[in-house]
């Protein structure tokens, strides 16, 4: 496009009513590339599937060696050194984030063995899966099977019809070639829960209130004293940080909220661990939360000057509720070592 915001190449005469950051850094690497865009379109894939792994396994790598030197190793000569434990963590954790599907797979296999009954089929009310029929093999041959494992939630109308909710997940992106925001978004995403864990993890201590003086001038100066009472760092860290987390609003815009919410409750935690004593912690938090909310938005203003959305605003569902069996369908999976974890967890502490 020769202008921005671009023109929408699905209605001539409109520009693209959604974020488009993504498309933006995609275009930029095709350029410099010289490569033909279909080219480039499937190295994206390829790239943003090796960029979500590789994120995944480097999150959860530092978070179990944080927890392990936390809890202390018997031997002193193994801190720092690599650990087996947190490796396998790691994969593991890239495993589930790009190359797991949901539970309708399961019901797939079920459903090409001629296994199940018609009751159980109108139960999952999974649009189309009760209606294909059994596979001459031990897995589906249906050629769109695959398809329906994203769109498992089917909302019941209370005046009669449905609505079909997208149900996507990473894998089912990738396989379907999908280079959309929402995938666009997950290396950067990944980046701002890194973000957010080395705040937590931070090993100089948050400044106390009114330790800092009042000696130099002048706006800059200002503006320095202040970000200094609520970060050790500079001024420019929380620069970044904004520069960050604002581009989630360009790349896929309701991340923006969900993730600064993320890195302000790790804030949050870290002031309230180095100030027990004091309510700080929360104004603190509710201060660098507006300093950063402006400054996101602020650092693409010309994205929102120009952002024209199809969507009408927020509204109340309503009567329409997803069904927990189809929820379950959905994040089953990922809910069974989750609340495991929990039950353990919850089981220690009791004991204690």
């Amino acid at each position: 496009s020769h202008t921005f915001p671009p023109r929408d190449p699905w209605l001539s005469g409109y520009a693209i009513s959604y974020y488009h950051f993504g498309y933006v850094i995609v275009a930029m690497l095709t350029r410099l590339s010289g490569l033909a865009s279909d080219v480039t379109f499937n190295l994206t894939v390829a790239m943003l599937f090796a960029l979500a792994a590789n994120g995944a396994f480097s999150l959860t790598y530092g978070m179990v060696e944080a927890y392990r030197a936390r809890r202390g190793a018997a031997d002193e000569a193994l801190i720092g050194a690599p650990s087996e434990g947190a490796a396998r963590s790691g994969i593991l954790a890239a495993l589930l984030l790009v190359a797991m599907g949901n539970l309708e797979g399961l019901f797939e296999l079920i459903r090409a063995r001629g296994w199940g009954s018609e009751a159980l089929w109108r139960w999952l009310d999974v649009r189309n899966l009760g209606a294909s029929a059994p596979s001459r093999a031990w897995y589906p041959d249906d050629g769109w099977w695959w398809w329906r494992a994203s769109r498992v939630i089917h909302d019941r109308l209370p005046g009669g019809g449905y609505d079909e909710v997208i149900s996507e997940f990473p894998f089912f992106s990738f396989l379907l070639g999908d280079v959309h925001p929402h995938v666009l978004a997950l290396p950067f995403v990944l980046l701002a829960l890194a973000l957010a864990l080395n705040v937590l993890l931070s090993i100089e201590r948050l400044p106390a209130h009114g330790a800092l003086t009042t000696r130099d001038a002048g706006p800059v100066a200002w503006l320095r004293r202040h970000a200094r009472s609520l970060w050790p760092g500079d001024a420019a860290d929380l620069a970044l940080w904004s520069l960050l987390i604002g581009a989630l609003g360009f790349l896929n815009t309701w991340d923006m909220p969900i993730y600064l919410g993320l890195l302000l409750v790790a804030y949050a935690v870290r002031r309230q661990i180095d100030q027990p004593s004091t309510s700080a912690w929360l104004s603190d938090a509710v201060t660098l939360g507006a300093v950063l909310s402006i400054l996101c938005i602020a650092l693409y203003a010309p994205f929102y000057l120009g952002f024209r959305s199809q969507a009408a605003g927020i509204g109340w569902v309503g009567a329409i509720k997803t069904r927990p069996h189809q929820y379950l369908l959905m994040f089953g999976a990922l809910l069974v070592p989750v609340v495991g974890w929990l039950a353990l967890t919850a089981g220690r502490h009791l004991r204690l």
